[in-house]
């Protein structure tokens, strides 16, 4: 399996993409808190921390014994990815002198064509032509355990004695073995979906090369590398016939009760191959938008769920094998590795608009969550409540002081136009005469003719000669050009018998002058008074 996976990794360095559709591909609303919240800086700093604590704790005896000897591998594969995402080369020098130890700590990396994935995929991180060299290490390596008609014929497979192989199983060959990368990888992937896959699109774990019986068990493992492969392949220009059956194994895996429960979480080990299939899948294959958003969610839920329950207590860089929690207190490369596969499936996707929050916490149980809706919906009803008397106060405020504002409006607007009918009165056009004696603001009466007519006008008397004159006070209009009485002895004040005739004509005139008259109408009678 893994060598097909190495084969399509070398397609991949040369390949195109396509698009593909899927129909019916949801999201589960069952699924345990999809949303990707975290910034991807934020991501990128936790996943280089765990890798980081990784290398740290790798102890060298260990691997050169072979005691993580494949664990070892999956994090050099994690070191070269997280450079590709982060568009980095920090951990090329590095990966090349380990690729160098590891080759003799097993002889051409025998049994372990994990290595080849690994050099894979340094060489399409960095474009270095010496890790292509390692993956060809690996790939000789692996090609004696593949089915080939030599060793049909020899009975002679992985350097062991077998015999009574089959050619084919109902009515498909099992030879797979050939010199051409892009022949091996299509046959590769025929043989798993004729033998391995059953019509719904589990991938089953092996089948008997004497009797062609399927072991009817799916694991992880087997799925997610299903997916990484079929995601490469079915990119290449020549090979769209991959893209119904990678579809057909995407909604199997993801959807299996038999690694996860219906919150989605995987349970079982194994689980970080199935991330790592999905994260080719989101990244090169050009699916629908549709199929993107159910990758991501379901990529989502694990990734909350291993920041949540994975993380030891006593240092948050180190995580545990169990993905649902409680984390153990133990550490292991391989527990480590399998978190970092989910870490860096996690750094492309986009962020979800959601409440800010530093990081992920542990999904709510069942009761929790009907709990926390009747909360919800309480404090909902409150808060509607209160939304719903503010704006009713509210209102209330504007009409009350809209109607005070239109009173002082309608005050104001009376007073201006009084001011303005005055001020018309006074500064009318065309005006024959201007009064002047007094600049003090007088208030006025307004008269008709009947009251001018009756009102008693002075017989003024001019004494020739003396310049004295006997006058008798004028009562009704005269009166209102005195805001006061004056003194007869005040010399600035006029004397009415310094007036003339002309100036009480211009006064009388200026009396008269607001009211409108009629061209059919005569001047009012005046009735003189001697004293």
């Amino acid at each position: 399996m893994l060598l097909f996976v190495a084969v399509v990794w070398y397609l991949h360095v040369v390949s195109k993409y396509i698009t593909a559709t899927a129909q019916g591909l949801i999201s589960n609303p069952l699924w345990s808190n999809p949303n990707i919240t975290l910034k991807q800086d934020v991501r990128i700093a936790i996943a280089k921390e765990a890798i980081e604590r990784a290398r740290v704790m790798l102890d060298e005896k260990q691997l050169q014994n072979g005691t993580y000897y494949g664990a070892t591998a999956r994090l050099y594969s994690q070191m070269a990815e997280f450079d590709t995402l982060t568009n980095q080369t920090t951990y090329q020098g590095q990966l090349y002198q380990a690729f160098e130890k590891a080759r003799y700590v097993r002889e051409d990396f025998l049994d372990y064509t994990s290595y080849g994935v690994a050099a894979l995929r340094a060489y399409a991180a960095y474009g270095n032509e010496s890790f292509i060299k390692f993956a060809e290490v690996a790939w000789n390596s692996a090609m004696s355990c593949t089915m080939s008609s030599e060793a049909y014929q020899s009975g002679q497979l992985c350097n062991q004695n077998v015999t009574d192989l089959k050619e084919s199983c109902e009515g498909a060959e099992i030879i797979t073995n050939t010199t051409h990368y892009l022949d091996l990888a299509t046959r590769a992937a025929d043989f798993v979906l004729h033998h391995l896959a059953d019509p719904q699109g589990a991938i089953q774990d092996s089948i008997n090369e004497r009797t062609c019986e399927v072991t009817e068990e799916s694991r992880p493992h087997n799925a997610g590398l299903v997916l990484e492969g079929l995601a490469i392949l079915s990119t290449a220009n020549h090979y769209p016939r991959f893209e119904d059956s990678l579809l057909r194994v995407l909604n199997n895996t993801v959807t299996s009760k038999i690694w996860q429960s219906d919150n989605g979480i995987i349970s079982s080990d194994g689980g970080q191959y199935i991330l790592r299939g999905l994260s080719v899948i989101y990244q090169r294959a050009l699916l629908s938008q549709d199929v993107r958003n159910y990758i991501k969610n379901y990529i989502g839920v694990q990734y909350n769920a291993v920041l949540a329950n994975s993380r030891v207590a006593q240092n948050p860089n180190i995580y545990s094998g169990s993905w649902t929690g409680p984390p153990s207190t133990g550490y292991s490369i391989q527990n480590q590795t399998n978190a970092i596969s989910v870490l860096l499936a996690a750094i492309p996707l986009p962020e979800d608009t959601a409440p800010a929050a530093s990081e992920p916490t542990e999904p709510d149980a069942p009761n929790d969550r009907k709990r926390s809706l009747k909360i919800g919906i309480i404090l909902g009803a409150v808060f509607g409540g209160i939304v719903c008397l503010t704006l009713l106060a509210g209102i209330a405020f504007i009409l009350v002081n809209c109607k005070q504002l239109f009173r002082s409006t309608m005050h104001l607007d009376q007073a201006r136009s009084k001011s303005k009918a005055t001020k018309g009165r006074n500064d009318r056009t065309p005006r024959p005469f201007i009064m002047d004696y007094d600049t003090k603001p007088r208030p006025r009466k307004y008269m008709n003719y009947h009251s001018v007519s009756a009102a008693p006008i002075p017989s003024i008397r001019i004494s020739p000669g003396t310049g004295n004159s006997n006058t008798t006070p004028m009562a009704g209009p005269s009166n209102q050009f005195d805001n006061g009485t004056t003194s007869g002895n005040d010399s600035d004040a006029p004397k009415l018998g310094y007036i003339p005739t002309s100036e009480l004509v211009r006064v009388l005139n200026d009396r008269l002058q607001p009211e409108h008259w009629r061209d059919d109408e005569v001047p009012p009678e005046y009735a003189s008074q001697r004293g």
